[in-house]
């Protein structure tokens, strides 16, 4: 278990490839060789307006396929970082689901790319509020509300994403544009 904190593998290291190993009618064996990360990428999430954004996902992979992906989280500045491999990263915020920018009334924005090689790379996040919302609710034929289910929209190469509450209700957050 790889990223940090609790009984993960520490945020240092790149996280091993997983292993199969056959049992048949024998024990096996899974050794791991848990490499230290030699480039860091690290950076800011922040609205437009230069506030942070707390407690999003922040995330990254290797567009190659080059090996497993990595993520952090935003701390309360707006702060994340996270030790890769050397090599091409996409990086991006989370959009939807729980710590994502969707439900806290920002808009999903791009990916950004890096590359590093035995060094350490910024990649700063300014994103804007989306100005409007879509609201509504989820109901059975008896009227009865569903909680707990996605609504997702789409729309002018944005989208907005949101998980519908105890009453059934739920918010996206929008720019202009049409939406479906």
């Amino acid at each position: 278990s790889c990223g940090g904190g609790g009984e993960n593998l520490g945020d240092q290291y790149l996280c091993p490839d997983s292993q199969t190993v056959n049992i048949a009618n024998n024990n096996g064996t899974a050794n791991f060789t848990a490499l230290l990360a030699p480039s860091q990428i690290s950076g800011y999430a922040k609205d437009t307006s230069n506030h942070p954004i707390a407690n999003v996902g922040v995330y990254a992979y290797m567009p190659s396929g080059g090996g497993n992906g990595t993520g952090a989280t935003t701390d309360s500045n707006g702060y994340y970082s996270f030790s890769v491999a050397n090599g091409n990263w996409n990086v991006g915020l989370s959009c939807c689901g729980s710590q994502s920018l969707s439900p806290l009334g920002y808009r999903c924005i791009g990916e950004q790319s890096t590359s590093l090689y035995n060094s350490s790379g910024v990649v700063n996040f300014s994103v804007p509020h989306a100005p409007y919302q879509i609201t509504g609710h989820l109901r059975d034929t008896s009227n009865n509300p569903i909680a707990n289910v996605s609504v997702n929209a789409n729309g002018n190469s944005y989208s907005a994403c949101a998980t519908t509450a105890g009453d059934g209700s739920f918010t996206l957050y929008v720019n202009n544009g049409d939406w479906f």
